[in-house]
């Protein structure tokens, strides 16, 4: 187990070249997924992060930031080249680019509007900034009741128009996906697997 390994590295060196050991090979775990969950802590969990070809749920109660540790994560792998398609079903357009615009650009999106440097004449530049800061490759669809056909046809559209392979899907909100067992709770189960397929 891992606490077995940490002492036997840190009987057999000194505190320094230990440290620098168990941080070469957390780094070698990490540097073999070309996703990350944007969070180190996660990606140690994780033996190096999100792998290709996995599903992921990310579950808890209202308030527990799973929305922020979702576009964290799309962010961070846009930024590292990987194409990202999320399906944004629990914040609004506005609320979903106000985040994005605090997050990446490092201003407040409020305070941007309200002395008047953030208008509709010149958003769009804002907009340019945060896809260059992303590398063009976040591509977000706000809304809900999603079906498997419309994931499926979304993915298809976005790769035939940029050329990019989508290699990472969020679902920000099973629950938002087609109700169709006309239960929140059942849809996101029989959900999640759709997501899986895809």
């Amino acid at each position: 187990n891992n606490s077995s390994l940490a002492k036997v590295v840190s009987n057999s060196l000194d505190a320094k070249t230990s440290k620098n050991m168990l941080g070469g090979i957390m780094a070698g775990l990490t540097a073999k997924s070309i996703m990350t969950s944007g969070f180190s802590e996660f990606d140690i969990i994780m033996s190096g992060g999100p792998k290709p070809g996995n599903f992921y749920g990310v579950i808890g109660v209202g308030g527990t930031f799973k929305s922020i540790l979702v576009k964290n994560m799309a962010c961070e792998n846009a930024k590292k080249g990987v194409p990202v398609l999320v399906f944004n079903g629990e914040m609004s357009s506005r609320q979903y680019f106000e985040r994005l615009f605090n997050k990446e650009l490092q201003l407040d999106f409020t305070e941007e509007v309200e002395s008047g440097r953030l208008t509709q004449s010149n958003y769009h530049e804002y907009s340019e900034r945060i896809d260059n800061i992303l590398g063009h490759n976040l591509f977000t669809v706000t809304g809900s009741g999603f079906s498997k056909e419309e994931i499926i046809n979304t993915i298809n559209t976005i790769e035939k128009q940029t050329g990019k392979r989508i290699k990472m899907v969020i679902m920000d909100g099973l629950s938002q996906m087609s109700d169709i067992a006309n239960s929140e709770i059942n849809s996101a189960i029989i959900n999640s697997g759709i997501a899986k397929e895809i």
